[in-house]
């Protein structure tokens, strides 16, 4: 799978219910955010974060990723899993993915803090 597959599920998935343009909007920063990584997934991104940089509301980012989670585009874990983290674990269900140095990346195959991920201190 690549990057035009994740449009092309995205596309197939709107043509049967219309997404609202919020979760258009998250998901593909989120394709953009995880391409920037090399699609060393998963993402580990606060909702402050997704809100300020999608210029969005707390609470539509959070039924945007719900949205997005319904429809099986995300698989995504709330802060209230990581224990008072306050950054939430988002990645691909479909994704087998491969990374820059040709690596499989699996949905959210370890459940990471913000100290796991070498990337979490630009979120």
């Amino acid at each position: 799978m690549n990057i035009f597959d994740l449009v092309n599920i995205f596309f197939e998935e709107d043509k049967k219910s219309k997404l609202p343009s919020s979760s258009a909007k998250l998901y593909f920063f989120l394709i953009y955010q995880a391409n920037k990584l090399f699609w060393e997934g998963p993402l580990i991104l606060s909702i402050r974060h997704l809100s300020n940089q999608l210029k969005l509301d707390k609470n539509t980012v959070v039924k945007s990723l719900k949205e997005l989670y319904k429809r099986k585009l995300i698989t995504y874990y709330p802060s209230e899993y990581f224990q008072k983290a306050n950054h939430t674990s988002i990645w691909f269900p479909q994704s087998s993915l491969k990374t820059k140095n040709n690596k499989e990346v699996k949905n959210l195959v370890k459940y990471t803090t913000t100290k796991e991920n070498k990337y979490s201190n630009y979120f």
